[in-house]
């Protein structure tokens, strides 16, 4: 209910819905609602189908864009709404509008990659978690970020390529983290994502590895000297 989770049927319910609303197909397209295929016999069709539904809000919990995750097998595993007037990807942070007073309180708050590992972590009590949405962490998230608490944890998949994606978050906050202000890198177990971890060892594991984290300089001296 929080999240406010839900569900899209295999069918094109919200085109019909959104049409007898005098809605048009131009403008379902635009917000990333339809598909419309390239095919002219074939017809536009509902963008998310046979999906779990997370609504993807703005700072002021207004409904901007959407994720789904399929149900069951096939790809891809998740969809996000394109970028549309509304909704700008590199700018915008999945569960801001909650984690915000959360990470005021706890004076930190921790970035990781997907939907799911902010819900699990939220109900393992870490409300002050955010997710970047299909896309790398830029300088604008951490300087966004940067505006509501001086001390961001990247907390990213073990594997290799969460990996590689923690790197590529610490060369988006090199430009725009100042002195007074903290990064930290949580180097998770490869066989892991926050979500996994709590599932497996529960929440007091997830703390054990915030503990553990690396500063910004003791991690990018870990990066560049790597293989080396």
């Amino acid at each position: 209910a929080k999240f406010r989770l839900g569900y899209a049927p295999n069918n094109n319910g919200l085109k019909a819905l959104l049409a007898s609303k005098g809605i048009s197909e131009a403008e379902m397209q635009e917000l990333g609602l339809i598909a419309v295929p390239e095919d002219k016999n074939r017809r536009s069709h509902d963008f998310f189908r046979d999906r779990v539904i997370i609504p993807i809000m703005d700072k002021r919990g207004r409904v901007i864009a959407f994720g789904g995750r399929i149900m069951g097998d096939g790809q891809p595993k998740y969809l996000n709404s394109p970028e549309t007037p509304v909704f700008n990807k590199r700018r915008v942070l999945y569960n801001l509008n909650y984690a915000r007073d959360k990470a005021f309180e706890a004076r930190n708050i921790i970035i990781c990659e997907g939907y799911m590992d902010v819900i699990q972590l939220a109900q393992a009590g870490f409300e002050e978690a955010v997710a970047a949405l299909g896309t790398s962490i830029t300088p604008d998230h951490v300087h966004k970020l940067l505006k509501t608490t001086d001390k961001i944890y990247f907390s990213f998949d073990g594997d290799g390529a969460g990996q590689k994606a923690l790197r590529r978050a610490l060369i988006a906050a090199l430009p725009v983290v100042g002195d007074s202000q903290e990064v930290r890198f949580v180097v998770l177990p490869p066989e892991h994502d926050p979500d996994s971890l709590i599932k497996a060892k529960g929440p007091d594991a997830f703390e054990a590895e915030i503990e553990k984290s690396l500063p910004l300089t003791q991690f990018f001296v870990k990066t560049v000297s790597e293989g080396k």
